[in-house]
């Protein structure tokens, strides 16, 4: 037994609670298409003058992922962003997410 398997903050859980959560979505990356899919308009990124809708986030993180793939990019391998705090950091880790993830996640 284990604090774990005991759980007791439980029951400083308010009445009607539940002690566990169901999630919707099984990986971030289902969540990112299912957003994607749902409003592609929608502004995901603004930056200075600039915006890149859900469905440009999409594209440009897939294209980094087929050229990471296509460079032999694999689970466990690291991979270094080297960017300044910008949209390229998050083109970059949805690349990279993308470029490993499970045959279940297919790419546009």
């Amino acid at each position: 037994m284990s604090v774990y398997t005991d759980r007791p903050w439980l029951a400083r859980y308010a009445d009607g609670l539940p002690a566990d959560i169901k999630t919707e979505y099984g990986t971030l990356l289902e969540m990112f298409a299912a957003s994607v899919a749902r409003a592609p308009d929608t502004e995901a990124i603004r930056y200075f003058d600039g915006v890149l809708t859900m469905a440009d986030l999409d594209a440009a993180s897939d294209a980094l992922a087929v050229g990471l793939a296509e460079q032999g990019f694999q689970p466990g391998d690291r991979l270094a962003v080297y960017v300044q705090n910008n949209p390229a950091f998050v083109v970059g880790l949805l690349g990279a997410w993308k470029a490993v993830a499970r045959p279940s996640r297919s790419t546009r």
